[in-house]
Formats: structure tokens, sequence, C-alpha cells
């Protein structure tokens, strides 16, 4: 239990404010990982290190450096394995960033935001695809949330120009930079929820071995 709130806390903190916590900032090529998550890593293997030693501090074995290096290292190659994975895969963010994130989205002000990207039905004058998507987000202004990525957000705002209100990404007080940030911040929902969920994996099946280790609680005297 105290494992999981540890990692649960850590991963909250490096949500809020893992881009001041980190030198490394968003390069200017488009991706769905947020660069912070190279720091995050060590963090995790960090809390793994320290909640070995504790667990090993109760035990009667006689190889503890040898286990907090065993179990530090399985803990390294998996979270490092998974961004490597991530990298490769990107459309294995899309599940949490559409459940997951979409739910943070809305909690940021997401409907608001995308009405005040697009125009009104009645100030479009075309009769094809595009006012077909103004008809639908009427319906659900959250629905195109899920078609946008961090990494075609450019090109989907381009096609989507004639119906948008006009506006530039990087203007701050614009609000479709203010649609990008929420856009950024489902895909970092989605990436810190994998690391979290892999994490809990990989720090069961550590203290899980290490018990497994002929682990008797010391004897005082």
């Amino acid at each position: 239990m105290p494992t999981t709130v540890i990692l649960l806390f850590v991963t909250i903190v490096y949500f809020i404010f893992g881009e001041e916590l980190t030198p490394f900032k968003r390069p200017n090529v488009p991706t769905n990982i947020p660069p912070e998550i190279i720091t995050y890593i060590p963090v995790l293997v960090f809390v793994q290190y320290v909640m070995n030693q504790l667990t090993l501090n109760s035990c009667n074995s006689k190889d503890k450096i040898f286990t907090i290096m065993i179990t530090t290292f399985l803990t390294l190659t998996v979270l490092f394995g998974m961004y490597g994975l991530l990298i490769q895969f990107p459309g294995w963010l899309t599940p949490f960033a559409n459940t997951f994130g979409y739910s943070i989205g809305i909690l940021y002000g997401l409907e608001n935001v995308i009405r005040s990207v697009f125009k009104k039905e009645s100030d479009v004058d075309d009769t094809g695809d595009l006012k077909e998507i103004l008809v639908n987000m009427t319906t659900d202004p959250t629905l195109i949330y899920n078609e946008i990525d961090v990494e075609n957000f450019s090109d989907f705002i381009a096609k989507m120009n004639p119906i948008i209100i006009s506006g530039d990404e990087s203007n701050k007080l614009s609000p479709i930079y203010k649609l990008k940030e929420l856009v950024i911040i489902k895909y970092k929902a989605s990436v810190y929820l994998w690391f979290l969920l892999v994490g809990l994996v990989s720090f069961s099946i550590t203290n899980n071995y290490i018990l497994s280790q002929d682990c008797k609680p010391d004897k005082k005297e």
C-alpha cells in the first residue's frame, strides 16, 4: 500500500508540475509524449530502490546488495522499455487519451474552448463535410476532441480553417492555443496513466521477488 500511495503521489506531482521539474522542454517537433517523462522515470526507479531497501532491511537476506541491484535494474528496464514502446507505437496512447484524458479535458473547460474555436453553423456557407462537422459538434462539442492529437494539430487547424474563428496557435490568448493545450493535456494524462500502471506492476513483481527469497523478519534480541 505505501508503495502504491508514493507512486500515485509522484505521478500526480509530475503531471501537474512536470514541466517545471525538468530541464527538458517540449521540442519544436510536435510529439504526444511529454519531455519530462525522461526525468520522471529515474524518480520512479529511485522510489523502487528505496522501497526495496526498506523491505530488505526487515529480512535476513544475506545478498541484500545483489537483490537490490536485480530488482532496481528490472524496474529500470521495464520503465524505459515502456518508454521505447510508446515511441514506436504511439497508437497505444489513444485509448487512454480518449477516455481518461478526455475526462480531464472536460474538467479544464473543453466544451467552452471548442465553442470559442469554431464558428457557429449559421455563419458558415459551406454545405460539405465541414458544415456536417459543425452540425455534429452542435450535438456534442467534444466529438472533435478525440480526433486530434499533438502531432497532427497544425494540419487539423489548417484543414478546418474555413470553419474556425481567426486565431493563432502560438498566441497564448487565442482559443486555438487553449485547444492545443487541452490536446497536450489529454495525451500527457494518457502517458502518465501508462507509466502508473506499468510502475505498479513492476513494483509488485519486484516486491514479490524479494519476499520469495526466504525473506523473514529479523528477530531482535
